[in-house]
């Protein structure tokens, strides 16, 4: 065990992993929670999980953290896991990202001590190998995974000139944290509609959602989203039912943040009267039955939502005047 190692890679970590850490140290069962937080650290190897609910924590381990532990150290994390977390939005929002929008990012978290991008290029110098995904192009961060065949290139097409989403600072927490949005409203109401509507059980409803809120946000085809349900062995025979997930499945779609459109959702799009993907296809096919997009329209659309029709106008003013 290398301390120094150590404390460079704990630096990085953000303040809900480290509790987790602490946590699970404490020689008792393990959360559900705590143990998706500690992931990272698992990953680095300074833990063991030996079953589902008992994770050890090594004493060599435990006595090289109560020894970096400082006021300084403390001070210096919150900087770095900042920064850090500015980059894990990127990778979810943006994929490509320029440097500027990242320092815009830090200083929209870290009111108190904004940067420059000195700072930012000299801290992700630091930043331990594994947790740091991107690959810098002079003043442009490529996510690792697009480098390959330069499917960034492809990316940069699909996002044209549409201007850079900044998440809210609650947002940031959430996508760096847990890598998702969990308290959107179109994302709850579809929990809520899969418990008591369709009798799923809720640890379920809420993975189905996830599941389908992380397909949406990194490009994919609706029909996607219904093999999620084949996936898990549900059927939906009933034409009131699949008309009713179809709509909440489109409000899903419409208010989530896409990786093509740099983080704004298509909702936020076509407000802002630009070019908007709804609905990647006119026909969707839904395992037994095939429901036209005639019949998508039907589903409950409120005003203010994009049309179904994919125009790009709100529903109020296309096919909601009809």
């Amino acid at each position: 065990l290398q301390p120094e190692i150590m404390e460079r890679f704990f630096l990085c970590l953000n303040e809900e992993e480290l509790k987790a850490f602490e946590a699970v140290g404490k020689e008792r069962e393990a959360t559900m929670e705590e143990f998706a937080l500690i992931d990272r650290v698992y990953e680095a190897g300074y833990l063991g999980v030996f079953s589902y609910d008992e994770i050890i924590v090594p004493k060599d381990v435990q006595q090289v953290y109560r020894k970096i532990k400082t006021k300084e150290f403390e001070q210096s994390r919150k900087q770095i896991s900042s920064l850090l977390n500015c980059y894990l939005v990127a990778e979810k929002l943006y994929g490509v990202v320029p440097l500027d929008i990242i320092v815009r990012l830090y200083n929209q978290t870290r009111i108190q001590d904004k940067v420059d991008e000195k700072f930012v290029l000299e801290t992700t110098q630091t930043f331990p190998k594994g947790l740091f995904n991107f690959k810098q192009k002079k003043e442009v961060f490529i996510h690792e995974t697009l480098m390959k065949d330069d499917v960034y290139k492809m990316l940069l097409k699909e996002q044209g000139d549409k201007d850079f989403y900044l998440p809210t600072r609650k947002e940031i927490k959430n996508l760096a944290v847990y890598g998702c949005l969990p308290e959107e409203p179109t994302l709850q109401e579809l929990i809520h509609a899969l418990i008591w509507r369709y009798q799923i059980h809720p640890q379920v409803a809420k993975e189905i959602a996830d599941i389908l809120q992380e397909l949406i946000r990194s490009g994919c085809r609706m029909q996607d989203l219904y093999d999620v349900f084949a996936d898990y062995e549900i059927n939906f025979v009933d034409e009131k039912q699949m008309h009713l997930l179809t709509m909440l499945l489109n409000r899903l779609w419409n208010n989530t943040r896409m990786l093509f459109n740099r983080g704004y959702t298509p909702s936020e799009l076509a407000k802002l009267e630009s070019r908007v993907n709804i609905m990647p296809t006119n026909v969707m096919n839904t395992g037994n039955n095939v429901i036209s997009f005639e019949q998508v329209r039907k589903a409950k659309v409120y005003p203010n939502d994009p049309c179904p029709c994919g125009s790009g106008k709100k529903y109020k003013n296309c096919c909601g005047r009809k």
